[in-house]
């Protein structure tokens, strides 16, 4: 089947059956399943989307695509007037009223089977302990979210992931650094940059981006060339990761972190190799599950200091957050980053008003194709006047869109609320010396960007 298709209820059951013990007996609006680390789910077998009750985690931030209906809190009894399905005291009794729980929407297949990856590997709490407390592992010195020892920043260009790990960086650092919670307000802060870069220059936050040809032995360790006295030898030379890590090793009582730009440019099973389980907390220098390996260049014992975070960034207008290698989304914490249209200015630009403008834009290509592929807000942080937004315009958001389009000039249209003569002209004239052929072809429209925008064209995409 497509993975990427609306999923069904009964899709979800069959899924389910395979991969986990069914409890009890089916009914007509529930099945429910425990997996081996104890954990149970409530699939509701009726209405148009597959929703299901799960015990509690950051699951729309473990697996992209998972919606939040409702989360449910303790009860001290079995009431159910908050609207806790009743099959589940008899069925699922761990998302009874006596227990917390959330209310789940999966769309995909693809979505489902990466829910379960990291569903299943979970354990139950133990006994006396609640869902919501055993996810705290995942924190490490910190209850706040953004200080997770992994994190990885998702979003369409321009919406600001750059500049927001310069923030993340300095506060993992420094956690009494005051840090505003608006994600483009960082750019400008010059105390924030320069202490940023102080700790660059000391070795505590390094900075790499991947790309296609990126791997295990630029990241880890691999063997590289030498040339001495005229003869060629080689030599294990450590990778920035492992580089990373020797510097964490060396100051335990400071936080050190690696930024990986561009993180799902790369084969991650590739640069990454074995040492991808050991980025968990738990399994890290010092924890309870600590894991230390045999690297295969150097044959040193290896393993990962538990003040390292990592943050990676990732443009999901390059590639789908679906394809993402499943071993890494599990061991990632994700924060998406859409555009900020309050970080606009409200004061129109010779009479435009350019978050309303970008909100509009953003409506057609959401409906036209996807939200990974919104123009975020950092296009148009500094647009002041008409030629700031004319420049914009013509070497950034109409190339863009051509891109996201595939040179659909009628899509690219269609998102700009192109009328005729605003930002592109077409021209249905057939070309002098080709009216012999005219018969038999279909008109094909020639577009040709305007050489200049007016104030007019703008206004158009929005009113």
């Amino acid at each position: 089947m497509n993975l990427d298709q609306k999923l069904t209820a009964e899709e979800a059951h069959e899924y389910f059956q395979k991969r986990f013990t069914p409890i009890n007996e089916i009914t007509k609006k529930m099945a429910c399943f425990e997996t081996d680390g104890g954990r149970q789910i409530g699939l509701n077998l009726e209405g148009k989307k597959v929703t299901m009750f799960v015990e509690p985690g950051d699951w729309t931030l473990i697996v992209p695509g998972v919606e939040l209906i409702r989360t449910y809190e303790k009860r001290e009894n079995d009431s159910d007037k908050e609207g806790r399905h009743h099959h589940l005291k008899s069925n699922a009794p761990r998302l009874s009223a006596e227990y917390p729980a959330m209310y789940l929407s999966i769309p995909t297949m693809a979505v489902l089977a990466a829910f379960c990856d990291a569903y299943g590997e979970s354990k139950a709490p133990p006994a006396g302990q609640s869902p919501s407390e055993s996810t705290q592992t995942q924190r490490i010195n910190s209850t706040e979210r953004n200080l997770c020892m992994n994190t990885i920043l998702y979003g369409p260009p321009g919406t600001g992931k750059t500049y927001r790990t310069t923030a993340l960086a300095v506060k993992m650092c420094e956690k009494d650094v005051a840090v505003p919670e608006k994600k483009f307000e960082f750019a400008d802060d010059k105390a924030l940059k320069a202490r940023y870069e102080e700790l660059r220059t000391e070795g505590r936050i390094s900075f790499v981006t991947f790309h296609q040809s990126y791997g295990y032995e630029d990241f880890i360790e691999g063997l590289r060339p030498e040339l001495k006295d005229g003869q060629v030898s080689y030599r294990v030379r450590p990778g920035i990761f492992r580089e990373a890590c020797a510097a964490a090793a060396k100051s335990p009582s400071q936080n050190h972190v690696l930024i990986i730009d561009e993180i799902n440019r790369a084969n991650i099973s590739k640069v990454f190799g074995e040492l991808i389980t050991l980025l968990e907390p738990d399994k890290r220098e010092g924890a309870i599950n600590a894991v230390t390996v045999k690297l295969p260049y150097s044959g040193d014992s290896f393993n990962v200091p538990s003040n390292l975070y990592v943050i990676g960034t990732m443009n999901t207008a390059d590639r789908s957050i679906a394809l993402l290698d499943t071993a890494l989304r599990r061991r990632f914490e994700f924060e998406e980053m859409q555009p900020d249209y309050e970080a606009l200015s409200k004061d129109p630009v010779a009479g435009v008003d350019i978050r309303a403008m970008l909100r509009a834009m953003n409506d057609r290509i959401e409906y036209l194709y996807d939200r990974d592929h919104n123009i975020g807000h950092a296009y148009f942080i500094h647009a002041k006047t008409l030629a700031d937004l004319d420049a914009v315009f013509r070497r950034k958001v109409i190339p863009l869109l051509q891109e996201y389009f595939y040179e659909n000039w009628s899509k690219v249209l269609l998102v700009l609320n192109e009328k005729g003569g605003g930002f592109i002209n077409v021209n249905n004239d057939l070309p002098k010396g080709l009216e012999s052929i005219n018969e038999g072809f279909e008109p094909r429209p020639r577009y040709q960007i305007m050489r200049e925008f007016n104030a007019s064209a703008y206004r158009n995409i929005y009113q």
